[in-house]
């Protein structure tokens, strides 16, 4: 009896620590060139979302500097949140990463990043007009510690308004994608 329920919850615990592999598992990519997708729920064609890493082959435990870009591609000024914070993509934040590691498996985002918003992130991008940020923590906010080929990819999401006393009217609002990109850790 005893060794049928040990061996009942082996395989409880083994089914169970499947399943939740599988929860993060994702069909292979069948594209890691470097595209760029530039729409949103309001209007097409108005920002364009870019990420580039300072190169494509890393060493394990080698800091990762990734390029973030968000340029006006409308011929309008637009009011924009231009916080740019990157976080996990259920907490505050305008931007996330996506990161895949051999074709099919998501990295989770470690840090839990205590958010703050002040009025001075708001205001306006010009037409061609480009806000950078240098972020170099996505080897260690993804936990890339180990070798492997990863994909990664951006999003800039914003569902706020301004508040009142800036008065910007239509503050951009919806979610896009940046480009894909391929590296390597070894």
């Amino acid at each position: 009896m005893r060794i049928l329920l040990v061996i009942t919850s082996l395989f409880i615990l083994i089914t169970g620590m499947s399943v939740f592999a599988q929860k993060k598992r994702f069909p292979p990519s069948n594209s890691h060139q470097q595209k760029t997708i530039t729409s949103n729920s309001n209007t097409a064609q108005e920002l364009q979302f870019t990420i580039k890493l300072d190169k494509n082959v890393y060493r394990v435990g080698e800091r990762i500097l990734c390029e973030i870009s968000l340029q006006n591609i409308s011929n309008h000024k637009l009011e924009i949140n231009n916080r740019l914070l990157v976080n996990h993509s259920q907490y505050p934040h305008e931007i996330y990463f996506k990161v895949i590691k051999d074709k099919n498996f998501e990295m989770d985002f470690l840090p839990q990043v205590d958010a703050s918003f002040e009025h001075e992130y708001y205001g306006y991008l010009l037409p061609n007009q480009t806000s950078k940020l240098k972020y170099s923590y996505i080897a260690k906010d993804y936990g890339l510690s180990l070798p492997g080929t990863y994909v990664i990819q951006a999003f800039y999401e914003n569902n706020s308004d301004a508040p009142l006393e800036l008065k910007l009217p239509n503050v951009w609002k919806g979610m896009i994608k940046s480009n894909e990109i391929l590296f390597r850790i070894e």
